[in-house]
């Protein structure tokens, strides 16, 4: 089992803030991310494994000006409905005191 690391060494790796870091996490669009105890955390090899896997995909050949295998984007309604999940969730918690 590979060691846990939380968001900001998961930022330092892959090179953006830490607060993106954690909106991808809640998007699902990263691997070996969960959270616990309200702190995110992340497999460290999963992580290290997705960004040499967005290497490879950033090297492939453009074929009539789009990538062959284009990145997948967050969509707003995606967006929105995590924003709306974490809203509810954290409702939940203020009515359980």
């Amino acid at each position: 089992m590979s060691a846990r690391i939380q968001s900001a060494a998961a930022a330092r790796i892959l090179g953006v803030s830490r607060r993106s870091v954690q909106g991808l996490a809640l998007r699902g669009e990263l691997p070996g991310a969960a959270r616990i105890g309200g702190v995110w955390t992340f497999d460290a090899e999963r992580l290290t494994a997705f960004v040499r896997q967005r290497e490879r995909d950033a090297e492939r050949p453009v074929v009539s000006g789009r990538p062959l295998s284009p990145v997948r984007l967050p969509t707003q309604a995606r967006t929105n409905a995590a924003y709306a999940r974490l809203k509810a969730e954290r409702f939940d918690r203020r009515a359980a005191y």
